[in-house]
């Protein structure tokens, strides 16, 4: 039972999608009596929370309110260096390895830093902040955006270290859902390799008809995770892009390459550079194929400059053509562990991942993780005159869990708002009786 007085506290990024998805969620929360205190970094997007009457933070005002005791902190113990500092339990540079990552790599943080030991000392403020807000709420729950990356994994870390029920929220791996996943999120997930195992024993057979209808409702509405421009026909891009009838498109779409779903999951092919050159050198005897790239709106010039150079006369780039289009134009589809995938599954197209995903490792995928093997799985995809996703009944039975076990609906109908009440009851009553 979820008494009244329950209280979580809930970080979120200051992005106006993001925080209204929140809010639909939480406002759900609140009939079910459990009332949410809401952090973000900054307070520019504050009046949102307040005009639906939730208790707001900015992290960067509480971590200048609570910079005294980490200066203190630093007085009064000795540490033999930074990597060997332990803060409220946490040990921060082991905390901060998404953040290593980036380092290394030469990319930015949401922590604004390329300094170490500035990096640990804002991770300890961040920590110092957030274990002020559980002492003086006392949160029976957590919610952090994503959870891998700092400011919010160290309210995540502080959580768990403090026994609070603490779960990851996501963008959707489907169109107008939102993720709410103890675990964690993509391949750290409940649907993740052996976790999918565990989770699917609890899913009953799935409803074929059901399943076939949302995925023509998907096809018709062609709505994606992320907006997109107006749909285009299949001869259309065939015409924009001057690429000759007999030419079978392989489509990539790329991301971003500091995204923690890439610094974590994507082993093998750690940059949108490096899938592109396996790609082509796996196309170099090819004839009959092209590679179609579309560029992700953080993509920068001098990658557009390397992709130019690795493409030649291999492939073409786009960046504002309908992703649905472009899946439809497709004979295959390549991602690292993007959900454009899975809509591509929808569309009954062979998808090959070359990172891990949520999706991926469960047969109706084409899972690669070197360039010899993708060679060899393109031209066996290219001699199919119309190839289609391996495993079709496990994909409707990972759909199913997706539409019914999985995900909290944003557009919701009252019916929908009482089945989002019903998942989250359950999923809050479970950590419940697990603790």
């Amino acid at each position: 039972m979820i008494h009244k007085s329950k209280k979580a506290l809930c970080f979120v990024w200051d992005n106006f999608d993001i925080i209204d998805s929140c809010l639909k969620f939480a406002n759900t929360l609140r009939l079910l009596g459990v009332e949410t205190i809401f952090i973000t970094r900054e307070d520019s997007l504050k009046s949102l929370f307040i005009s639906n009457n939730f208790i707001h933070f900015s992290l960067y005002n509480l971590m200048k309110e609570h910079s005294i005791a980490v200066k203190k902190w630093f007085v009064d113990n000795e540490f033999e260096s930074y990597e060997s500092i332990v803060y409220k339990d946490i040990n921060v540079w082991d905390d901060l390895y998404f953040e290593k990552k980036c380092l290394k790599r030469k990319y930015r943080t949401p922590l604004e830093t390329s300094y170490k030991q500035e990096m640990i000392v804002k991770a300890m403020l961040c920590i110092e902040a957030f274990d002020n807000l559980i002492k003086k709420y006392i949160p029976q729950y957590c919610f952090v955006w994503n959870g891998l990356v700092y400011p919010p994994k160290g309210l995540r870390s502080l959580s768990i270290k403090n026994n609070i029920p603490t779960f990851s929220l996501e963008r959707g791996l489907l169109p107008g859902y939102l993720v709410v996943d103890p675990k964690g999120i993509n391949y750290g997930g409940s649907l993740g390799g052996e976790s999918w195992l565990i989770f699917s024993k609890h899913i009953s057979v799935p409803d074929f008809k059901e399943i076939k209808l949302y995925i023509e409702k998907f096809r018709r509405e062609k709505k994606s995770v992320v907006t997109q421009k107006d749909y285009i026909s299949k001869r259309s891009i065939y015409k924009i892009l001057d690429i000759p009838k007999n030419k079978k498109i392989i489509f990539l779409p790329n991301q971003i390459d500091s995204d923690t779903n890439i610094i974590y999951y994507s082993p093998f092919f750690k940059t949108n550079v490096d899938a592109i050159d396996a790609i082509i050198k796996s196309l170099a005897n090819i004839s009959d194929a092209i590679l179609v790239i579309k560029t992700h709106p953080e993509d920068i010039i001098k990658d557009m400059e390397l992709y130019l150079k690795l493409l030649k006369n291999k492939g073409r780039i786009v960046s504002s053509i309908n992703l649905h289009s472009l899946i439809e134009a497709s004979h295959a589809v390549i991602v690292r562990n993007s959900t454009v995938g899975l809509e591509a599954l929808l569309y009954d197209k062979p998808v090959i991942c070359l990172g891990y995903s949520a999706y991926s490792g469960k047969g109706f995928t084409i899972d690669v993780t070197d360039s010899n093997t993708l060679h060899n799985v393109l031209v066996d995809i290219l001699k199919e005159k119309k190839p289609e996703i391996p495993n079709k009944n496990e994909f409707y039975r990972f759909l199913s869990l997706l539409l019914n076990n999985y995900h909290f609906k944003l557009n919701f109908t009252a019916e929908d708002e009482k089945r989002n009440r019903l998942f989250l009851k359950n999923l809050l009553s479970l950590k419940d009786k697990e603790e």
